[in-house]
């Protein structure tokens, strides 16, 4: 992979989820090396600067001698390891250190070469560093997840390598590393940055995007079977009320429908919301997600940490850059939107199971009674529309001050991040049950499917799913159905 000049989500999703050689030549390095002499430059002559020659936060006031500009940096990794919660996934620490390193080569943050090689090298190796869930304030970046990463190289710590998880000491063999130390401002740039956060919700919302390609396509599917009313669907409607993401969501669905004759003696004169106002529920949420996409991708790409230097100017800049209250609202309301996905699930699968207003037999079952038949179903989905309700309460509105309240106040991206990614975790579970559901309904209502775009999701399902015709253990059923929701994630296509 070469060095892009912007990256994208597509290119963070590529990238964090296989194992991809970053191939830099002398000149990607070329602003870096810049910006590292000028630093030097400004050591050499004795300017005072933020965390390269001054302790950390309220620490800032007292001076550190050039003899111990090495240890202040080594001492930021240690003190700041201090994560919380579960190991987090492989996928996203690939993500964030890439997205550190393409920070480090726009050459503003003041490290060396030698250390943007290490980094690489890791990706390389597919040597990556484990670090934990909780412990970002977003504000002053992502301290403690970047400390652990980077503690690694001091020996203390795990790495995920070759499918399992080794010692800190192994991996340093495997690089060939005996001592390890950091140059002035080395570990301040390492721990400061917004890029695990962005991560986190970057590659969330590339599998929210792929759930949304999937839902609309069972849309199609569910629309045909019913017989219903298109009126609702028409371009006009687009037309007097023209919100982006309505049209996204009605090009895509009328590609389903197309070529499909409906039995008007079934169709209503006016459908339920849950499925009148699809277009408008969707739009909604695309339209906020389009949003969320345009901040995360601003942030893929820009310079967060502190202090920053501008060479070509002779500029030294102590900021507050590294502050995430842009991601941290964006990915709040990614959950909310998450959140209002879910709800609307769970009330379209109650209109297939529940025998008081569903067209199919009670439960989704031909001989209900001594038979369950699926109406748990809409219990578990009740459980994780609650969830997710929960799961939609903003991060970013909470502040806690830290440090001596010289940090006083704090976005809390980090949490917005995790906030969004069980969300979402918690919608690929409905969506399996989703799946599952209209399967059964698709296969009860025994007709004959002709729009070409639902003949391809029939034919999808029932490449994993057989027909429900007694109770058996669902639990089976629910994840050979979460194999489709993967298989869309993983074609890497999103609605939008």
């Amino acid at each position: 992979m070469k060095v892009k000049q912007k990256i994208g989500l597509e290119e963070l999703a590529q990238f964090s989820l296989n194992i991809e050689n970053i191939v830099l030549k002398d000149k990607d390095y070329a602003k870096l090396k810049k910006c590292r002499s000028y630093i030097e430059k400004l050591i050499n002559e004795n300017k005072t600067m933020y965390g390269v020659n001054t302790g950390f936060g309220e620490l800032a006031r007292i001076a550190i001698s050039k003899d111990k500009l090495e240890e202040l940096q080594k001492n930021i990794i240690l003190s700041h390891s201090v994560g919380n919660g579960k190991k987090i996934e492989k996928e996203y620490i690939r993500g964030a250190l890439f997205l550190k390193l393409m920070t480090f080569l726009k050459g503003n943050s003041g490290v060396t070469k030698e250390l943007a090689q290490l980094i690489v090298n890791l990706l390389n190796r597919d040597l990556i560093p484990v670090t934990y869930e909780g412990g970002s304030l977003g504000a002053s970046g992502d301290l403690i997840p970047f400390a652990h990463m980077f503690a690694t190289l001091f020996g203390k710590g795990e790495f995920y390598y070759k499918g399992k998880i080794i010692k800190a000491a192994e991996g340093l063999k495997l690089l060939k590393i005996k001592k390890f130390s950091l140059k002035a401002k080395e570990g301040l740039a390492l721990t400061n940055g917004m890029q695990f956060s962005a991560t986190i919700g970057g590659l969330n919302l590339f599998k929210l995007k792929s759930m949304l390609l999937l839902y609309t396509h069972l849309m199609g599917l569910w629309f045909e079977l019913e017989d219903i009313n298109r009126l609702a669907f028409r371009n006009e409607v687009y037309e007097l009320r023209p919100f982006k993401g309505i049209k996204i969501f009605l090009d895509v669905l009328k590609k389903s429908l197309a070529g499909i004759s409906i039995d008007k003696s079934r169709t209503k004169v006016q459908d339920p919301y849950t499925i009148r106002c699809v277009p408008q529920v969707i739009g909604g949420i695309i339209d906020n997600l389009l949003y969320v996409q345009k901040e995360l991708e601003v942030e893929f790409n820009s310079v967060s940490d502190n202090p920053l230097f501008i060479p070509e100017k002779e500029l030294y800049l102590s900021t507050g850059n590294f502050h995430g209250e842009s991601i941290g609202i964006a990915l709040d309301s990614a959950a909310i939107s998450t959140s209002v996905l879910l709800s609307l699930i769970e009330r379209q699968s109650n209109r297939l199971i529940n025998p008081n207003i569903s067209r199919f037999p009670p439960f989704l079952l031909e001989k209900p009674g001594l038979n369950s038949g699926f109406m748990l179903v809409q219990y578990s989905l009740a459980s994780l529309a609650n969830r997710n309700s929960v799961l939609a309460t903003p991060a970013s509105v909470y502040n806690i001050p830290v440090s001596g309240d010289q940090e006083d106040f704090v976005s809390m991206a980090g949490n917005s991040a995790l906030k969004f990614r069980d969300s979402v975790n918690n919608l690929e579970e409905a969506m399996s049950l989703f799946v599952l559901t209209l399967y059964q309904a698709y296969y009860l209502s025994k007709k004959d499917i002709k729009g070409k775009k639902n003949l391809e999701l029939t034919a999808l399902m029932e490449k994993y799913l057989k027909p429900v015709k007694r109770d058996i253990y669902l639990k089976d059923e629910m994840e050979k159905a979460r194999k489709i929701v993967i298989e869309y994630y993983k074609k890497g296509n999103g609605l939008f």
